[in-house]
């Protein structure tokens, strides 16, 4: 047994299939964002090392990954009008998604 559940954000709780890279982007830098104990997000030097000057963020406390639970599709774009090319890979709308790749590096 874990010591906590799986912690992260998914996209479909918030925005349903109303979902593009900046808002993903977005959602990631919220997640990262160290903040003090009233929530503001706190502007330090990266080399700070002070702990209770660092403040906390979501992937401090754990939320460490963000979901696109739906939307991301090229439907139509696929076999036969799927959302699958012919080896099973997903399409991805490039319109909402121009650059998949760096989105997942970001």
């Amino acid at each position: 047994l874990a010591r906590l559940p799986p912690m992260g954000w998914r996209s479909w709780n918030c925005y349903a299939t109303a979902i593009n890279e900046e808002r993903i982007k977005a959602q990631i830098d919220a997640l990262v964002v160290l903040r003090d104990a009233s929530g503001t997000p706190l502007t330090l030097p990266k080399d700070s090392n002070n702990a209770v000057a660092r403040g906390v963020s979501l992937l401090s406390l754990g939320y460490a990954s963000i979901g696109i639970d739906e939307g991301y599709e090229g439907c139509g774009m696929g076999v036969n009008g799927t959302i699958h090319t012919a080896d099973g890979t997903p399409t991805v709308d490039s319109k909402r998604f121009p650059s998949m790749r760096k989105l997942v590096e970001y």
